[in-house]
């Protein structure tokens, strides 16, 4: 996590160390927290816009 006072940045991944972006997670996690009235802007990782689009 990084960030800055109300701004923070989260890299969901599922090996630290090969950084291996964790897709379902965090289009769920995403989901979650705009359930929850949060203000969320993601940036695209791949299968994340189909996934999306599949709602």
């Amino acid at each position: 996590m990084r960030g800055r006072g109300l701004l923070i940045g989260m890299d969901i991944v599922t090996d630290r160390k090969l950084r291996t972006p964790a897709a379902e997670l965090s289009i769920a996690l995403g989901k979650a927290a705009i359930d929850l009235g949060l203000s969320v802007q993601a940036m695209a990782i791949p299968g994340m816009e189909e996934e999306l689009q599949r709602g």
